[in-house]
């Protein structure tokens, strides 16, 4: 039987953006800045595409290092979209990167900014 079902938009984002950044979906205990951590936050259905609301913060040593990184992941996600070389077919920023403290790890400074992403379903035999 042939479905149709709903991308996990997190793995492919960590796997568009590993090429340059460090990625993550769950922080590891000992790990160091800068990294990006990517988190989904729901989304809705239409046919064939999805829409994501994507949590893109980026962790660095210093506030510029974390605000850069996150707005180079965007400018790297912007460019795939362009490219379609993944489901993803449309980034757009519901918020510009903001300073969002992170209570586990103060050590670091985080800013966050949330994404809408449109991507295509993927089609699987089961």
């Amino acid at each position: 039987m042939t479905i149709e079902r709903s991308i996990d938009i997190t793995d492919v984002i960590r796997g568009a953006l590993a090429p340059y950044m460090s990625v993550y979906i769950d922080i590891p205990r000992e790990v160091s800045a800068p990294f990006v951590r990517v988190t989904a936050a729901g989304g809705s259905e239409r046919n064939t595409i999805d829409t994501f609301t994507v949590g893109i913060e980026g962790y660095g040593i210093r506030d510029g290092q974390a605000y850069e990184l996150t707005r180079n992941a965007v400018g790297i996600l912007r460019v795939i979209a362009a490219e379609q070389s993944t489901p993803i077919r449309l980034v757009r920023e519901n918020t510009k990167p903001t300073s969002y403290p992170d209570p586990i790890r103060p050590d670091l400074k985080r800013y966050r900014t949330t994404l809408l992403i449109t991507a295509h379903k993927e089609t699987i035999d089961i």
